[in-house]
C-alpha cells in the first residue's frame, strides 16, 4: 500500500529534523514521570524532589543540546500553532 506523503511546515519539518522520534517517545516519557511526581500527594519527600532531580537531569543530558538548536530558532514556533500552554494546563490540574 503507498503511504501518503505528509506536507508539513517547513518549520515543523525542520524542528522534527533534529530530534529522532525515539527521542522524543523517551522525553514524553520522561514528562509524564515528572508530572506523577508533582501530583504525588507527598510532594515535600526528600525522595520525591530527588526523583524530580534526577528526571530534570536525565532530559538535559539525552535533548538538551538539541532542544537548544531548535530554541534558538524555533522558540516561538507554538504560538504560530496556537497550542495551548502545557504548563498552564499542568497548573489547573496541581490545584
Amino acid at each position: 500500500m503507498p503511504v501518503d506523503e505528509i506536507n508539513l511546515a517547513p518549520e515543523a519539518n525542520e524542528i522534527l529534523s533534529i530530534i529522532s522520534p525515539q527521542e522524543v517517545s523517551d522525553l514524553v516519557y520522561d514528562a509524564m514521570y515528572l508530572k506523577d511526581l508533582l501530583l504525588d500527594t507527598d510532594k515535600q519527600s526528600s525522595d520525591n524532589l530527588i526523583h524530580i532531580a534526577a528526571v530534570l537531569s536525565r532530559i538535559s543530558g539525552t535533548t538538551g543540546k538539541k532542544m537548544e538548536k531548535i530554541a534558538k530558532k524555533y522558540s516561538e514556533y507554538w504560538k504560530k500553532v496556537g497550542i495551548h500552554p502545557v504548563n498552564e494546563t499542568l497548573q489547573a490540574e496541581l490545584s
